[in-house]
């Protein structure tokens, strides 16, 4: 699936939210997402700690690219455990 990585997320008035001084981006929310580190995700074997890596690469790599939807499902996982309820939904309502 097409994934529009570099799409700026808005408030609720429709202004840029920022990142410091720069907009909030779906790949900056998705990148966030994928390297940090959950209580749960210190389980995880070195092998998909690598792959979420990976993934996070090929996001910066690739702002409109093509992407699997099992990789799409993983990125709203971990969006959805480490993101306040807000930007879960403006992420979620970006990656159907």
């Amino acid at each position: 699936m097409k994934v529009a990585w570099s799409t700026v997320i808005t408030d609720m008035d429709g202004e840029e939210i920022k990142d410091g001084a720069k907009p909030l981006t779906l790949a900056r929310v998705a990148i966030n997402s994928l390297t940090a580190l959950s209580q749960s995700d210190q389980q995880l074997s070195g092998e998909e700690k690598f792959k979420l890596g990976q993934l996070a690469f090929k996001i910066h790599s690739e702002p409109e690219g093509e992407f699997e939807v099992e990789d799409v499902a993983k990125v709203k996982d971990k969006i959805g455990k480490l993101y306040a309820p807000y930007i879960v939904f403006k992420a979620y309502s970006l990656l159907k």
